[in-house]
């Protein structure tokens, strides 16, 4: 028995000096930018340029080869503005990029960010979801087909996944090629949260939101046109056809992969195509056997995530397998967020690399030998890189040995005053603040010292006694109440205390009542006479 345990610690030890081998976390450089948390990323197989995409609706992309020490992008692009970043993906050949964002059509952009096209929208009033030329629901992942460069695969909110033909972008009769409909374990409404192919392109798989995980065929058998049983109103029978296929049985579906109602945030194929990982928002990963798919390899509790987008994923020797662990909730400016790693052979984890803030999105890209984390939280995100001289290549070791150039007091630069356009924008009053800045008076404290916006009640008067209600205030202001309360004064007592100051200083009345008014003569009482008999 002592044997066999000494034995378990060797392996135990030789498991985890395999993961420091393999593992570079020897370095780290931050790619900062995104003013929220990144949710996705996607490297060229080349491993040359990177995207970026975060819920501040924005994309950045980096080039290597290209980039300094400073680490910037080259370019910065706003697929849908309102709309956060789902999934990005590049095509196999590098030259194009999908970009998956909340909005119902997908874009499509080249190399260096400029847009190609998007894909259809699809008529909403439609209940059948195979007879739309697109998604009508906000899209919620995405990817490139591996081998196929024009073939590309998305899933949406509304119950579908569509495959797209991108030669036909922009296409009067559009790009559509299939729609993937899962089969319902009961009639009603459901959702596809995430999407996947397998690494040699011969399957999807597709998770739902009832619960299950549905693989179909990527290739056309299975696949129906839509078009039959399909009965078109007179008019539009000679203008369109659905010259799409669809399919709704799926060749393998794995029932109550995860509980009912909640999302799970990814999917992914090992190299061999028979083992698939699922991610899910309850705080579990789970390993399926694709030969037996009816019953679940391991569970991986507590790995709390509230993102739909966290990502699950292989390293490049199919050895390992990462996703990523939020902060726990009220803590996640305490760096409690880490990137789990696990052992694909002894399904245990061996690894977590902490990181500040929540870890949504991950990539180990197989050539570079570096691990890409996308972090952040609501008010701001980056991208860290790990990587080590010894085991990584190219990447970030090729930029970050790049100095940025330093301005010197020599630098000129000639400009034309007389070609100077003064606009209404250039003075104080209409001036607006720049990019990423607030203006003066609209940061959260001056707004909570404005009294106009805050509606802040009058402060009483320094040094005076008396209640706070608002009716003493007025009572008070107007001699109502207190020491100089005229209700309780004699009014004759008030006027005569007047008179000797009158008789003395006849200029206040400018002697207007002098030669009017007559002599007064006082009655005299009975007992006063009395008195004076």
């Amino acid at each position: 028995g002592d044997d066999e345990s000494d034995d378990d610690s060797d392996g135990d030890d030789e498991s985890d000096d395999d993961v420091d081998d393999f593992l570079p976390t020897a370095n780290e450089a931050v790619m900062e930018g995104h003013k929220k948390i990144v949710s996705c990323m996607a490297l060229e197989h080349t491993g040359s340029r990177l995207l970026t995409g975060s819920h501040d609706y924005g994309v950045k992309i980096y080039d290597f080869n290209g980039m300094k020490r400073d680490l910037r992008p080259f370019r910065e692009i706003v697929p849908a503005d309102g709309y956060p970043v789902h999934a990005l993906s590049w095509s196999p050949t590098g030259d194009q990029f999908l970009c998956v964002t909340g909005h119902p059509q997908p874009k499509i952009y080249d190399r260096d960010g400029r847009e190609l096209g998007e894909f259809d929208k699809g008529d909403m009033y439609i209940r059948d979801l195979k007879n739309t030329k697109g998604h009508c629901s906000p899209c919620t992942g995405g990817a490139w087909h591996p081998y196929e460069k024009h073939t590309v695969l998305t899933s949406s909110a509304d119950g579908s996944m569509r495959v797209w033909d991108v030669n036909y972008l922009g296409n009067p009769r559009g790009a559509q090629a299939s729609v993937l409909k899962p089969a319902l374990v009961k009639p009603g409404r459901v959702q596809v949260t995430a999407c996947c192919y397998s690494p040699d392109g011969s399957v999807i798989a597709g998770a739902v939101s009832d619960g299950s995980i549905q693989i179909f065929p990527t290739g056309s058998r299975g696949f129906r046109s839509a078009s039959v049983g399909l009965v078109m109103p007179p008019s539009a029978q000679c203008h369109f056809d659905n010259h799409w296929s669809y399919s709704s049985r799926p060749k393998t579906t794995v029932k109550k992969s995860h509980p009912p109602g909640e999302t799970v945030t990814s999917v992914a194929f090992s190299r061999d195509g028979n083992t698939l990982l699922s991610r899910c928002q309850d705080g579990t990963l789970r390993v399926w056997d694709m030969r037996n798919a009816s019953k679940v390899v391991k569970t991986f509790d507590d790995l709390e995530t509230t993102h739909e987008e966290t990502t699950v994923g292989f390293s490049p020797n199919d050895d390992f397998f990462f996703t990523g662990v939020d902060a726990p909730m009220s803590r996640a400016d305490k760096g409690d967020g880490a990137l789990a790693v696990f052992s694909k052979s002894k399904l245990e984890m061996v690894r977590k690399v902490g990181v500040p803030g929540n870890c949504v999105s991950a990539l180990w890209h197989q050539r570079l030998n570096q691990v890409f984390i996308g972090a952040g939280d609501h008010k701001s995100g980056c991208t860290r890189v790990l990587y080590d001289e010894k085991k990584s290549t190219r990447g970030m070791l090729v930029c970050v040995g790049r100095k940025t150039r330093k301005e010197s007091q020599s630098d000129f630069v000639n400009i034309n005053v007389q070609s100077i356009a003064y606009v209404p924008h250039a003075l104080p009053m209409f001036q607006e603040p720049m990019p990423g800045q607030k203006a003066k008076g609209e940061s959260f404290t001056a707004k909570r010292k404005d009294p106009l916006r805050t509606k802040i009640p009058q402060e009483p008067t320094p040094n005076e006694r008396g209640g706070t209600l608002l009716t003493q205030h007025i009572m008070k202001g107007s001699d109502m109440i207190g020491e100089k309360n005229w209700r309780t004064q004699d009014p004759r007592a008030a006027i005569l205390r007047h008179a000797k100051d009158a008789e003395q200083n006849p200029w206040t009345t400018n002697n207007a009542y002098k030669e009017t008014q007559p002599v007064p003569i006082f009655h005299q009482s009975d007992e006063e006479n009395s008195d004076s008999d």
